[in-house]
């Protein structure tokens, strides 16, 4: 049996300020609250709307309508029971797992979300919010989402890990190549419903321009390239007994060198 706990941070803050004195006669339900703007400006003149000559109906105007807006902010805070040093430290478990602004309607049936964000495609093989973790995995840029009917197209571009620093940086480091340096994760999925399948091509890019270190097996290591086309196809059974689900990857690319390690090419495959 998996049972499931969440604390609303904003209801317990306001509980907290009712026991510190201040009654708190209600409690802002997070649950139901929605921020949102329609902003579209459109100029619009039509004469002999009705076909009648005879007849002034000539009318111009301006009309106004925008993409719906959202927004999505999730804290998190990870820590293990007691590791803390003393109630003098920091450890600086408290963290944003997501934040994002996201435009629905952008152009047609399309959305952009910005910011930090959880991306799950498929059954999170190669990207997924990592939920078994206690941390789990969020993902720092923008995605654009084309969804018309029973097709859905998404491209993106995201931030995995940023350019390392010093063991104790300084409060404003130098904007040296290896502060700009990082991992960063391009791709397009496509995911298209027919007949109780679902067919899900897509094709990744990762790019590591870090300096090169850590082991070449490490598949998150620094300095390398990989390439990954691959399809995933999904059969519900719809009164047949028989589910089925399979997916073919394959990847290419090329790793800095390792020390004395030349240049190594990538070629992988997944089934």
């Amino acid at each position: 049996m998996r049972t499931s706990f969440r604390i609303n941070f904003l209801a317990a803050l306001i509980m907290m300020i009712g026991i510190g004195g201040t009654p708190a006669h209600a409690a802002l339900d997070t649950e139901k609250l929605t921020i949102g703007g329609e902003i579209r400006e459109r100029g619009e003149f039509r004469t002999n709307a009705d076909f009648n000559n005879n007849a002034d109906d000539g009318l111009s105007f301006i009309g106004s309508r925008a993409p719906e807006i959202s927004f999505f902010f999730q804290m998190q805070d990870f820590r293990v029971f007691g590791s803390e040093f003393s109630t003098a430290s920091n450890e600086q478990n408290l963290d944003l797992h997501q934040g994002y602004l996201m435009v629905k309607n952008l152009i047609g049936p399309a959305s952009l979300t910005l910011g930090r964000q959880e991306m799950v495609f498929g059954d999170s093989r190669l990207i997924g919010n990592f939920g078994w973790s206690n941390v789990g995995r969020s993902f720092d840029g923008l995605r654009f989402a084309y969804l018309k009917d029973a097709l859905r197209i998404d491209l993106f571009g995201m931030t995995i890990k940023k350019g390392t620093y010093a063991a104790i940086p300084a409060v404003d480091p130098p904007a040296t190549t290896a502060n700009q340096d990082g991992q960063h994760l391009y791709g397009i999925y496509a995911s298209l419903k027919a007949s109780g399948m679902t067919i899900e091509p897509y094709l990744l890019l990762l790019q590591d321009s870090r300096p090169a270190t850590g082991a070449i097996t490490d598949a998150a290591a620094n300095g390398q390239t990989r390439e990954t086309l691959g399809v995933r196809v999904d059969k519900k059974g719809e009164g047949n007994p028989l589910d089925f689900t399979a997916e073919l990857a394959y990847q290419t690319g090329t790793m800095d060198p390792r020390g004395v390690t030349p240049k190594s090419n990538i070629q992988a495959y997944a089934l």
